[in-house]
């Protein structure tokens, strides 16, 4: 745990094969750091490029030249060079290597197999760890250091993440910054000879600072034990899984991707449905379920009431958006007949859906219509969250942007009032700039929101069957 500690917030870090050639990795690690904004001791390390300079830092011809104590290092070097260096890290005593060197077992051929367990039973017995090899490493946003060569790092916050690939992590971690999913660390682990999935999260549901867990993995060397740890930590923390590499052909690409073993779809899927986790499908699902469990702590049931027309739409989504919560699993309950007699009282029952979902077309603009709607529908007993579905182009057309924020914080600021959990429906169109200014209205204020009915729907199902697995985070 100590040394693990020591790898998402390093006091100083050393990039083997630095470069200040910008077409390199060893060039983008130094980059990314920098401009991350890490304040720890940072040291460029080649012997090609000893005395030149990458990014105003001095390079140094090897680990031993480095003046002081190294907690983390990051290694661009070719594999025939690794196990030399890691005689370097035991006599510089590190806390963790991260291999961002490929060309191991993944490839399958007779060196890169065997390298792997020369490479562990040196970093024991030197008393260090090995993230990787064949990834991008850590993200620590409060330690201010971005993932791989992204450069970008978010506001901390309490959802931690666990990926296999690289690819799917800095990604990730760039839909954060754009939709306010907040990371406390985050770690792309690549071919896990040493560190892997289990290690990570078994340190994740000890960390105080994390309250979320995603998970995106392609294969297992220890398959008990990554049940076992996956387990404990859903009985904790909600805990997100993406399995990658279910159908025949995924499995395939797993195998030359991180040399993952293939397990039938069906037996994850099981393994997973017993150890408590919530499951996704694909990555926007996986992004959709940290958001929606990084905002919400208790998880209401499957009985929604779906509002369209509030601005832009109108029946045609509420038709479309029935058709999607059902899909889903959810239950598009009838409203009560007070509830309905109200909202006809206000709306009309002429051009009007009233029975769920309601269609408030009839009242766009007219505030105090509204909200005497949003409080009928969320004091109806049989209601328990709320979709709101706005079309923010057929907005923007019709009323300036500022006038469109302004409505868009009274609809936030009635249904928060409410005391019903919801979530928005923001689909994109020709007016993204502003579709974003929205967005930012409700995620300031930590409500979820979703691009598509069909992604809420299918998030809010998953976090209800969450919550009906796990009864003390149901509403």
């Amino acid at each position: 745990m100590e040394n693990l500690d020591a790898i998402f917030n390093p006091r100083s870090i050393a990039v083997v094969g630095a470069s200040p050639d910008p077409n390199k990795m060893g060039y983008h690690f130094i980059r990314s750091i920098l401009s991350g904004g890490y304040r720890g001791q940072l040291y460029p390390v080649s012997s090609g490029a000893a005395g030149q300079t990458v990014l105003g830092l001095q390079v140094y011809a090897s680990l031993a030249d480095v003046p002081g104590p190294v907690d983390l290092v990051i290694v661009s070097i070719p594999r025939t060079a690794v196990l030399s260096l890691l005689d370097e890290c035991a006599g510089k005593k590190v806390k963790a290597v991260h291999f961002f060197t490929a060309g191991f077992h993944e490839l399958g051929d007779e060196m890169g197999e065997s390298l792997e367990p020369q490479m562990v039973q040196k970093a024991h017995a030197g008393g260090f760890r090995i993230i990787g090899p064949n990834c991008l490493g850590i993200y620590s946003p409060p330690a201010r250091l971005a993932i791989g060569a992204m450069g970008k790092v978010g506001k901390p916050g309490r959802v931690a993440f666990v990926n296999q690939s690289g690819g799917i992590s800095d990604k990730l971690s760039l839909i954060g910054i754009g939709r306010d999913i907040n990371f406390s660390k985050g770690v792309s682990f690549g071919n896990g000879i040493d560190l892997d999935a289990a290690d990570f999260i078994e340190y994740l549901t000890a960390d105080p600072a994390t309250g979320v867990i995603g998970c995106y993995v392609e294969g297992t060397r220890n398959g008990r034990r990554f049940f076992e740890v996956l387990k404990k930590a859903a009985a904790v923390k909600p805990v997100v899984v993406w399995k990658g590499g279910i159908t025949e052909a995924g499995a395939r690409s797993a195998s030359s991707h991180t040399g993952a073993l293939s397990t039938p779809g069906n037996v994850w899927s099981a393994v997973l449905q017993q150890a408590g986790v919530a499951q996704a499908f694909s990555f926007e699902e996986y992004a959709d379920l940290l958001m929606l469990f990084q905002d919400w702590v208790q998880f209401p049931g499957r009985n929604v009431a779906l509002l369209t027309g509030v601005l832009g739409g109108g029946g045609g989504a509420a038709v479309s958006g029935s058709d999607a919560c059902v899909r889903a699993g959810l239950n598009v309950v009838p409203l009560h007949s007070e509830t309905m007699t109200v909202l006809g009282d206000i709306l009309g029952r002429v051009g009007s859906i009233l029975q769920n979902p309601v269609d408030m077309s009839q009242a766009v603009g007219r505030t105090p219509l509204l909200e005497k709607c949003f409080k009928s529908v969320a004091a109806d007993p049989g209601v328990q969250q709320i979709i709101v579905q706005e079309e923010i182009d057929v907005v923007v057309s019709a009323y300036p942007l500022e006038a469109a924020l302004e409505f868009n914080r009274f609809v936030r600021d009635q249904l928060l009032a409410s005391g019903k959990p919801f979530v928005m429906v923001l689909p994109p169109g020709d007016a993204e700039p502003a579709r974003l200014a929205v967005q930012q209205v409700f995620r300031d204020s930590g409500v979820p929101v979703f691009p598509s009915l069909d992604r809420a729907a299918r998030a809010l199902s998953i976090a209800a069957q969450y919550g009906e697995r796990h009864p003390a985070k149901s509403a």
